[in-house]
């Protein structure tokens, strides 16, 4: 059996993916995948938080009410008495005090004191740093750490990517001494500890080694403990601090709890990215406290094998799938690899949430998932060989070399009768032949019904195939009609395009040559395709575009030519464009009321006398109209952009024009500026949207009053010109400066002139108009005149443009 080369080939690949495995697990090449495997194990091994551990956290709201940190110490003091009065089991203070307040040293002793009447308070320890080192530890100064009921460590140490997995539950100067911050906080409270001892026998059994004697100064760690995230940060209920301060949290809250008292606030520095936090903040480290302090409780403690574990069940999923792949068709094969996986995406997560082991499906999920390309390929290569051999003994053979002529002759009397076994071979050539053809039509066919510009260059750089779009895309706008691209140079085809950081095609070529003539070299036969981005060099329209080259091959495996495509992304571009930009407006402009909104309800909420109700309500509803006004802008500006002229109808413009007259008038009354029409004719028909037609000249109209000076006039005009109906808005204003013209029909652009009223508005009004008029085949101009001395004129006429047609029955 080792002999057949089907298995020869299973055997070759069993052990090259076993080799592959042991070298992955050895360099732990997949380090990254493992940790996002192992996350999205804990981020699905939700938990609801311990009602027994509440966290008084120093958050944003108590910062914006008493102060940036650090407080002062007596309100530090303040804070613990409030909360030791309702008599919690113990209260685990995250704020290092091993400096002593030197503004103020009374507030020592407040905050001294205030440990020591409550008998509850756990305060932490750190490492003493010197040069960037760490050398002993910096306990709290020792007023306070004579009146601590005891003393705790916080230092964290992050995986290499930055992320909190584990920490350390014991630390400390010259031995490990002090229990972790949260650790120390359950074992004081006296709940749980039959959890607590069940820990420590797991910690003292994870020992394998006696420790050596250290230095004093030296920083020691112990008992590496895999946090179990009960949820997401802010998963664990906050109290704000302030709360506390005010009285207005009741005693029965906290009466017999776990106090968590630190810092939750963004940006002060005690945050860490965790594996649950996901697209969230960082988890402040009071909350990782409290999930390491929940874990204990729980009686979780976690193990992670190492990659020798990864290792053999990658090994063991290999060999089922590649013994199952022997026997089974391809769809069966590639139904057994599907099961595999989902296999190891169940029983992995399982094992970690039931067993509390975590082994990493990530290397034998890679593993499966190589095995079936790999096999396939090989075998396919098998069953090539196979074809190429049978080919060659076919044109090797003397008896299958015959003529083949369309009309098939006639039998000579007592011509020998071709064996039948020739003539079934000469049908099969003839049938191999016939597809060969159809294949070459087939791909003829594939490459003309491609949307993008496709070329094939042969080994000489001259064009030997290409579709109709590389024909329309390419050839010079003073070709003839009849002028294929087949048969010129390629250089002189790309003429049309250039590359985008300027360099040249003869040297983007070459380098695709040398590339090649590497591989072909050293026996690879592949090269990876190049990607250039361009633009095109069209006189009338410029694109952008991505041009890609790709080496294809003779059946020796030398590369004969090119194939080169040229894909047209200027839609792509523009889309991109207008995403950043209506990102930007959401992000900013949009969320700006609403965020005064917040404020002034948080304000109201939280100091309801700071602002008369009348106020309140006032700046409340001019926030929300103008978010209203902004949505509207935007969502106008979508409908325009979607206009179809399929679905444009005949409308009359003297009733748009004295619809905009009306709706400007409304707010040139407070600004005693008089809105006039000024047209003679009965009628004027155009086609297309009404809605938006009225919406775009009442746009102009209304601008033209919100930036013109009290007691000027606005004129509303209609004139027919050549064949079009012309709309002018003119008002009587500051004029715009001439090099602020450019950008008046740019998204997101707002002018604004020396002396010239404020009004609101997102810069998308004049894109609106631009729009629509464009849709329905129309134009916008604009003409205006700055004032430079008292008494120029001055102002500016917004003008639209669209087709007449017939009047309407």
């Amino acid at each position: 059996m080792i002999r057949h080369p089907v298995f020869r080939e299973w055997l070759l690949i069993v052990l090259l993916l076993l080799a592959g495995i042991g070298v992955a697990a050895r360099f732990d090449w997949l380090v990254r995948l493992d940790h996002a495997a192992a996350d999205l194990a804990m981020v699905l091994w939700a938990r609801p938080a311990m009602p027994e551990v509440v966290i008084v956290g120093v958050d944003e709201a108590s910062l914006a009410q008493i102060g940036r940190w650090p407080w002062r110490r007596a309100i530090q003091a303040a804070l613990i008495e409030k909360v030791s009065a309702a008599q919690p089991a113990v209260i685990a203070y995250d704020v290092i005090l091993s400096e002593p307040d030197r503004v103020d040293p009374a507030s020592d002793q407040l905050l001294a004191a205030a440990i020591a009447k409550s008998g509850r308070v756990v305060v932490p320890v750190i490492p003493r740093i010197e040069d960037e080192q760490i050398f002993g530890e910096s306990p709290p100064i020792l007023p306070i750490r004579d009146a601590a009921r005891s003393l705790a460590v916080i230092k964290s140490k992050t995986d290499v990517d930055g992320v909190m997995r584990t920490v350390q539950l014991y630390g400390g100067a010259g031995e490990a001494k002090y229990r972790l911050l949260g650790f120390e906080a359950l074992v004081q409270s006296n709940a749980h500890a039959d959890a607590v001892a069940a820990l420590n026998i797991q910690l003292a059994a994870q020992k394998t080694i006696p420790q050596l004697p250290v230095s004093a100064a030296t920083w020691v760690e112990d008992g590496t403990y895999r946090v179990p995230y009960a949820g997401p940060p802010g998963h664990f209920a906050v109290i704000p601090a302030i709360n506390i301060l005010r009285g207005d949290v009741p005693a029965m809250a906290l009466k017999d709890k776990i106090i968590l008292l630190g810092l939750t606030a963004t940006g002060l520095g005690d945050e860490y990215p965790t594996p649950v936090s996901g697209g969230s903040r960082a988890m402040p480290g009071i909350e990782i406290h409290a999930n390491v302090l929940q874990g204990i409780a729980e009686g979780i403690h976690l193990r992670a094998s190492d990659a020798t574990a990864s290792a053999m069940l990658a090994a063991l999923m290999v060999l089922v799938v590649m013994g199952g792949y022997l026997w089974l068709t391809p769809r069966a094969s590639i139904l057994l690899a599907l099961a595999a996986l989902l296999v190891l995406a169940v029983v992995t997560p399982l094992l970690f949430r039931y067993g509390m082991v975590w082994v990493s499906p990530v290397l034998a999920m890679v593993a499966v998932i190589l095995s079936y390309p790999i096999w396939s390929w090989r075998k396919l290569e098998a069953t090539q060989r196979y074809f190429d051999q049978e080919l060659a003994r076919l044109t090797s053979d003397p008896e299958v070399v015959l003529p083949l002529s369309v009309t098939p002759k006639k039998r000579v009397s007592g011509e020998s009768r071709i064996p039948d076994v020739i003539a079934a071979r000469i049908e099969a050539v003839t049938a191999a032949t016939e597809r060969l053809r159809n294949l070459k039509r087939f791909v003829s066919d594939t490459i003309e019904g491609m949307p993008t510009a496709a070329l094939v260059a042969n080994h000489d750089g001259r064009v030997i195939l290409s579709n109709s779009a590389a024909e329309r895309l390419l050839r010079p706008a003073d070709d003839s009609a009849s002028a294929p691209l087949s048969g010129r140079m390629l250089l002189d085809v790309l003429a049309l395009v250039r590359p985008g950081d300027g360099t040249a095609w003869t040297t983007l070529l070459e380098q695709m040559r040398v590339a090649t003539a590497n591989a072909n070299s050293i026996g690879s036969g592949e090269v990876v395709p190049m990607t250039v981005e361009a633009k095109t060099v069209s006189p009338a329209t410029e694109y952008d575009c991505v041009v890609q080259f790709a080496p294809f091959y003779a059946h020796t495996g030398e590369a004969t030519g090119l194939i080169v495509t040229i894909a047209d992304i200027t839609p792509l571009r523009e889309s991109e464009r207008r995403r950043d930009e209506a990102l930007r407006f959401l992000s900013h402009d949009m969320r700006s009321p609403q965020a005064s909104i917040l404020t002034l309800l948080e304000m109201a909420k939280e100091s309801p006398d700071a602002i008369p109700q009348a106020v309140l309500v006032e700046r409340i509803g001019r926030y929300s109209r103008r978010t209203l006004n902004m949505a509207d802008d935007f969502l106008r500006l979508a409908k325009a952009e979607r206009a179809r002229p399929a679905d444009f109808q005949p409308l009359e413009l003297t009733e748009v024009l004295m619809e905009a007259k009306d709706e400007a008038e409304s707010i040139a009354h407070a600004k005693s500026i008089k809105v006039k029409t000024n047209f003679t004719v009965d009628e004027a028909w155009v086609s297309g949207d009404r809605d938006l037609v009225i919406r775009a000249v009442i746009n102009l109209a209304s601008n033209a009053v919100k930036y013109s000076p009290d007691h000027t006039t606005t004129t509303l005009s209609l004139v027919k010109v050549a064949n079009n109906w012309r709309i002018d808005v003119a008002d009587e204003g500051m004029g715009i400066a001439p090099e602020n013209m450019s950008k008046l029909f740019q998204r997101f652009q707002r002018i604004h002139q020396a002396g010239q009223p404020v009004a609101d508005g997102i810069g998308l009004g004049l894109v609106f108009v631009k729009t629509v008029i464009e849709r329905m085949g129309g134009e916008v101009s604009v003409a205006s005149q700055v004032i430079v001395e008292p008494g120029d004129a001055h102002g500016t006429t917004f003008s639209i443009t669209l087709p007449a047609v017939a009047p309407v029955e």
